[in-house]
């Protein structure tokens, strides 16, 4: 993933973790991949893919970098500031990582295979994307076209039709705490919009279960992990 800084540099931020070699929307689903899969035109919980979007960049948001999943390398911070009945699965910034997680039993996982995010630090921002929503969106929109590779698996199973899973957020406003990710002043930010694709999963059985995803975007931007879930019965 890629996060968008107050002086228009992009920071590299890759949400999207895992490692399944294959051609971009190659792997056929199987049956257990595909019942697991909420499909992307449906709700959970009254809301869409894109909502959830939102609310996933929300989460990762607010958490202080010392503690954040995205930077977590063993998954020790997995249930920082988790809430609901959505279980949210971080990223990495750039490059791979292993994580063991324990998650309640009856949740939804959520997590990006890629994805980007936009935040305007004030109205008078002099970045001229935060001139409109239309052009934030842009400017986080071309890397994601026709990614080089995008792949996911849930306990084994390949996931198929992966390019159909993108979604792109609804304006919210970003919550950043005291020592946050963009090294800026806490407080409310507003606007912001992401951009990516999205697995959300049905709740899984007590037990032990693996998710893999891997995504490239088309500027070479990689991102690639490996969770490890108990989920506690």
């Amino acid at each position: 993933m890629k996060m968008q800084s107050l002086n228009g540099a992009w920071v590299s931020r890759s949400l999207a973790i895992l490692l399944v070699v294959g051609a971009v929307g190659a792997s056929a689903p199987t049956a257990s991949a595909d019942a697991t899969i909420v499909q992307p035109s449906a709700t959970v919980l009254g809301k869409g893919y894109g909502d959830w979007s939102a609310a996933w960049w929300q989460w990762i948001l607010s958490v202080p970098t010392a503690t954040n999943p995205q930077l977590d390398a063993t998954g020790a911070d997995c249930a920082q500031r988790q809430s609901g009945q959505m279980w949210f699965l971080a990223g990495t910034f750039g490059g791979s990582a292993t994580r063991s997680c324990t998650v309640p039993a009856g949740k939804y996982i959520m997590f990006p295979i890629l994805n980007n995010v936009y935040v305007c630090f004030r109205p008078t921002d002099p970045d001229p994307n935060c001139s409109s929503v239309a052009a934030m969106r842009a400017a986080i929109a071309g890397s994601l076209d026709n990614p080089t590779k995008l792949n996911a698996s849930i306990d084994g199973a390949n996931v198929g039709n992966l390019l159909t899973f993108r979604a792109q957020s609804p304006v919210f406003t970003a919550m950043l705490p005291q020592g946050n990710l963009f090294g800026i002043q806490q407080g409310a930010y507003r606007p912001a919009v992401s951009d990516g694709y999205w697995l959300i999963l049905q709740p899984l059985s007590p037990g032990s279960h693996t998710i893999r995803f891997e995504g490239v975007e088309n500027n070479g931007f990689s991102v690639d992990a490996t969770y490890n879930l108990t989920i506690a019965p």
